[in-house]
């Protein structure tokens, strides 16, 4: 089964989050108890944009305040190795979101993408729309379907963009 992991990885890596995606799938499917590949699952949702679906993979990975701690301060160890993992402020980010903290969760999306996930507008465009920053949440959404006019998270951020209206 550790091919799958490697394979999830290394085209996360190369941003090929379909692939990635579709090695994931395969994974769980054919190991559901599988945490580890539930995690890539769910964090290759994340890496794509894709908030709703995101979301839930990972509510259903942490599903009490205690775990999403827990996690939380794991991810916050890590940035005190790599300060600047643009993919550790991301999944931090989406924790605050899960916590109901969706100010800190934006400041994490905002830190994310400066560090090179670009795909975190969608996530600070989710966030401020719960702030409520409905100014804010249309300005990150419209940066995303500036720069990704037809990808993952581009049904969804248009969707946002009406329910703003």
């Amino acid at each position: 089964d550790w091919p799958y992991a490697f394979l999830v990885r290394a085209f996360t890596e190369r941003d090929e989050l379909d692939k990635a995606l579709e090695y994931a799938a395969r994974a769980v499917e054919a190991w559901p108890e599988n945490r580890e590949f539930r995690q890539l699952h769910a964090e290759t949702l994340i890496f794509r944009g894709q908030t709703k679906p995101g979301l839930g993979a990972y509510a259903r990975l942490y599903p009490n305040d205690a775990e999403l701690r827990k996690e939380s301060e794991l991810l916050m160890d890590q940035l005190k190795v790599q300060p600047g993992d643009g993919r550790t402020l991301l999944l931090l980010g989406v924790l605050f979101q899960l916590r109901g903290h969706p100010d800190m969760a934006s400041m994490y999306f905002t830190k994310a993408h400066d560090n090179g996930q670009r795909r975190a507008m969608a996530w600070r465009a989710r966030a401020a729309s719960q702030i409520p920053d409905a100014a804010g949440a249309a300005k990150a959404a419209n940066a995303y379907l500036s720069e990704f006019p037809s990808d993952f998270a581009t049904d969804e951020m248009r969707a946002l963009l009406k329910e703003l209206q």
